[in-house]
């Protein structure tokens, strides 16, 4: 479960890895418990940051709960299978071009809108008020979009359907 090395097989030797399927989901599951575990302090956020508890209990934590979700929703399969796998992996592969379109749309829209918030004070309230309802309609799209990749018809938290070779969707 905290491996430092790499993952050998007991029995027979084999090296492993995990599939590029299986660490898509423990990358979701592990941001969706952190995500619920840090919301109490989203009040206490600027406080709380400061002292160097926070840090040590964040990576100390972030190591257990981290080694905990790849135990629990990893799926290893053979190196040399799973080497192949990620040559073939895409975060939308088999997905309409639109929800590509739309994701890249909002990673650029969101940030841009920020950085022009940011200057809010520069601008006139008209401005300010338009930019940041463009952001909301981003945020909005984004979240359909990875709404869709996570739970969607073949999302990566949808269900898991293993066979020997790895993950198939």
């Amino acid at each position: 479960m905290f491996a430092l090395r790499s993952l050998i097989c007991p029995v027979c030797g084999t090296k492993l890895a995990f599939s590029p399927e299986s660490s898509a989901r423990i990358g979701a599951v592990g941001g969706i418990v952190f995500a619920v575990l840090l919301m109490p302090l989203l009040p206490h956020l600027i406080n709380v940051v400061r002292s160097c508890y926070f840090w040590v209990l964040l990576c100390i934590g972030s190591y257990l709960i981290g080694g905990i979700v790849t135990a629990l929703v990893g799926r290893l399969i053979a190196y040399e299978d799973a080497i192949e796998a990620y040559k073939n992996w895409s975060w939308f592969r088999g997905k309409p071009d639109w929800q590509r379109k739309v994701w890249l749309v909002t990673a650029i829209g969101v940030p841009v809108c920020g950085a022009l918030l940011f200057l809010a004070p520069l601008l006139s309230i008209w401005l300010a008020v338009a930019i940041t309802g463009l952001m909301g309609v981003f945020v909005i799209l984004g979240l359909i979009v990875l709404w869709r990749r996570l739970f969607g018809k073949s999302g990566i938290l949808r269900r898991l359907r293993f066979n020997d070779v790895g993950d198939k969707r």
